[in-house]
């Protein structure tokens, strides 16, 4: 179920006109590892510009699914459909470094939730082993670009800093032609974000 809010029901009334007006406003797909800026940058472009974020967790909670946005096993076969100029595949990038440091805010979803599920065996000390996911998470996805025409590489750093979200607000209007929904708006409350405590959890 999608969280209704004034920037949900915003975006939803622009995208149709949009489409009722015979414009093609572009549905995206947002793919990261797990602690990597996704419902950052998924705010971002709803808060920003009218789109569709189709593979949402808001809508796609399970982990099997070929859409779920940080699955790691998947076919080139399964998202040839989306390989056209409606949609925009978004890979999120940050180093393994800082990814490993990340998993350490809000980890139990990802050790004993989503490697759980796959049955994946990596302890949370386990440095080698989570460099080599993600080093394997990416060697995947980037084989899979060299089929398709519609992805873009996002790295974390440019989310860092207010000039560095304009840049990339400015990029992504020009290159995909998308409308936006006037100044640049940085997100400030980001779900998920904290670090849980574990004992509410």
């Amino acid at each position: 179920m999608a969280k209704i809010n004034f920037d949900y029901l915003r975006n939803k009334i622009g995208y149709t006109l949009l489409k009722l007006s015979n414009k093609k406003p572009k549905k995206i797909l947002i793919f990261s590892p797990q602690r990597t800026f996704s419902n950052y940058f998924e705010t971002f472009l709803i808060k920003n510009f009218y789109v569709d974020v189709i593979n949402s967790t808001d809508y796609i909670r399970d982990y099997n699914n070929v859409l779920h946005k940080h699955i790691y096993k998947f076919s080139r076969k399964k998202l040839e459909r989306y390989n056209n100029n409606n949609y925009i595949f978004f890979l999120l990038y940050k180093n393994s470094k800082l990814w490993i440091e990340s998993l350490k805010k809000n980890e139990m979803d990802f050790f004993d939730e989503f490697l759980v599920h796959h049955k994946i065996k990596i302890s949370r000390s386990d440095n080698n082993n989570l460099k080599r996911y993600h080093k394997t998470w990416y060697k995947n996805w980037l084989n899979l670009r060299k089929n398709f025409n519609n992805v873009e590489l996002i790295n974390h750093k440019q989310t860092l800093k207010y000039y560095s979200n304009l840049s990339l607000f400015n990029y992504l209007k020009k290159k995909y032609n998308l409308t936006d929904k006037g100044k640049i708006k940085i997100p400030k409350k980001i779900r998920r974000s904290k670090k849980f405590d574990k004992s509410k959890y």
